[in-house]
């Protein structure tokens, strides 16, 4: 399949699922479950709690770009999608009850 965005929006960053699929597109030929090519220039932009220690797993990685925000603030939800051309968003945040 061809992966024809520049960029890829990604709440819920620090959970499970946000997490395999940034490990997926930074590396997908790794991954023989899923066959695809992405654009060199790929930017993933994270959001994530803050709080969550999760810039130390991406910080050599100039295709991550770490967002601390919560969805369910306005305004960190615009600052988060301030430039959405050519983009693919992926809404994996939630709660998980026990």
């Amino acid at each position: 399949m061809k992966f024809e965005f520049n960029n890829v929006y990604i709440t819920g960053a620090g959970g499970w699922l946000g997490k395999q699929l940034i490990e997926v597109l930074l590396s997908p030929d790794s991954n023989k479950a899923i066959k695809f090519s992405v654009s060199n220039n790929l930017k993933i932009n994270a959001m994530v709690l803050p709080g969550e220690n999760f810039a130390n797993l991406y910080k050599e990685s100039e295709n991550v770009k770490v967002f601390n925000g919560d969805i369910r603030i306005d305004k960190e939800v615009k600052n988060f999608f301030n430039s959405m051309d050519n983009s693919l968003f992926v809404h994996s945040a939630g709660i998980i009850h026990p």
